[in-house]
């Protein structure tokens, strides 16, 4: 099949573009407890509108990162294999703010036909523009997460960030890193 990268990248901010999310949840993960809920995705963005990113070609979402500020609380717990992201509320989450942040990668999903393509690096170039664009404004990410709950996204991970495992969790692997490996350094 080939694609014509007539892509578009935006913000996830409504609940149809949420259930698309949710839609390719369910199509990348077999583990129903790694399947996003509706209504805890709604409250999570009612908190911090700027935690998704989307990718569509035309109308069709062919991949989504979700990256969010915790709480120190949760983000604690979350490191330790405490507590896996389906068990997040909307009261770990906090809105991206001034200085420094502490959060977690939560998603990085592709739709299975556009995996191996330019997808995963138009996604995480927007992910490091986010970065930068916060970093500019005097918003910080030290340090994040990263719960690997598959191969590919464990190579994605170690490949594209400075991390290293921390331990390990129900569901996969747990990965604190730094955007560092790309030469700037965002805390």
């Amino acid at each position: 099949m080939m694609y014509t990268f007539n892509m578009k990248l935006k913000s996830i901010l409504n609940e149809t573009e949420l259930q698309q999310a949710i839609e390719l949840d369910r199509q990348a993960y077999s583990n129903k407890d790694l399947v996003g809920s509706l209504e805890k995705c709604k409250q999570w963005l009612q908190v911090c509108p700027d935690m998704y990113i989307a990718l569509y070609e035309n109308k069709k979402m062919v991949g989504y990162i979700n990256f969010v500020p915790l709480t120190a609380k949760c983000f604690d717990k979350f490191k330790n294999g405490k507590m896996c992201d389906s068990q997040i509320n909307a009261r770990d989450i906090l809105p991206f703010r001034k200085g420094e942040n502490f959060c977690l990668l939560m998603s990085i999903v592709i739709r299975k036909e556009y995996q191996n393509t330019k997808a995963i690096v138009l996604l995480t170039q927007a992910l490091l523009d986010k970065i930068d664009n916060f970093a500019n404004r005097g918003i910080y990410i030290p340090q994040f997460l990263a719960e690997c709950v598959s191969v590919d996204g464990k190579k994605f991970i170690t490949r594209t960030f400075d991390c290293k495992k921390v331990s390990n969790s129900k569901n996969g692997e747990i990965y604190l890193c730094s955007f560092q490996k790309n030469n700037k350094n965002y805390s």
